[in-house]
């Protein structure tokens, strides 16, 4: 038995409509069928390139590239790289520091939240360009020792599901620390984290999770401000000599 025979037998195998419908179907998959072939094979170099999104034709050079310098982590990088390359991009594809997540594409999710000289930055709102000269700090860098104190917090108050928003949501909570001191009420941070979405939890485990890292928290050594140029001495008039 053919496919289209097969496809009139699953569809009823009666009426012209059915056998209509059949043969559309049984065409566009014959079609489709030899299209990737002739594609495999070299035969058709314009069908479009698939990515996440849907079909995207091929890049024909969108822009110019920047040399970037990003401290990460401690670490000095340094990358030529697209204008319009976003800094989670940098971080994940780069640096391979994939515990940055990219969760909506549209700054509203969080978890993509890093340091940046200090302050949380939603990293696919920032063009890596941008960070050139900055300290860019991730998830990945903040341990202190083993494990940072909100880290732990969240392994013992059980603050995550799937854990994807997860990073996310600790480098907010350290970032709230930092900024607000240790002792959190419980409306403060569900204010703080209106940035952060998680899709899993009712946040109850979420905010004890940072009450408790911050309670464990070290205070953040406070960044040097930089130092003013020291204003020249005038030089002092010269007395007259006395006659």
């Amino acid at each position: 038995m053919g496919f289209l025979d097969k496809l009139k037998e699953w569809f009823g195998g009666g009426s012209s409509s059915t056998t209509s419908a059949a043969g559309e179907v049984a065409g566009q998959t014959t079609s489709t069928i030899s299209a990737m072939a002739d594609h495999s094979a070299g035969g058709n170099d314009d069908l479009p390139v698939s990515r996440v999104g849907g079909d995207i034709p091929p890049n024909e050079g969108d822009g110019g590239t920047t040399g970037v310098k990003i401290t990460v982590n401690g670490k000095k990088t340094a990358a030529e790289v697209e204008d319009r390359l976003l800094l989670v991009d940098y971080l994940r594809e780069e640096r391979h520091l994939t515990g940055t997540h990219v969760g909506c594409d549209t700054s509203q999710c969080g978890a993509c939240v890093v340091h940046v000289d200090g302050k949380a930055v939603k990293s696919c709102t920032m063009l890596a360009v941008q960070a050139s000269g900055s300290e860019v700090t991730t998830i990945e860098g903040i341990k202190d020792g083993d494990l940072h104190p909100m880290q732990i917090a969240f392994h013992e108050n059980h603050g995550l599901q799937c854990g994807f928003c997860t990073p996310g949501m600790i480098m907010s909570g350290i970032d709230m620390v930092n900024r607000l001191g240790p002792k959190l009420d419980e409306s403060t941070i569900r204010a703080e984290l209106e940035g952060n979405i998680c899709r899993c939890t009712g946040y109850h485990n979420i905010v004890k999770s940072i009450q408790a890292g911050a309670s464990n928290m070290k205070p953040a050594p406070k960044r040097k401000a930089a130092a003013k140029p020291k204003a020249k001495a005038k030089p002092k008039a010269k007395s007259k000599a006395k006659a």
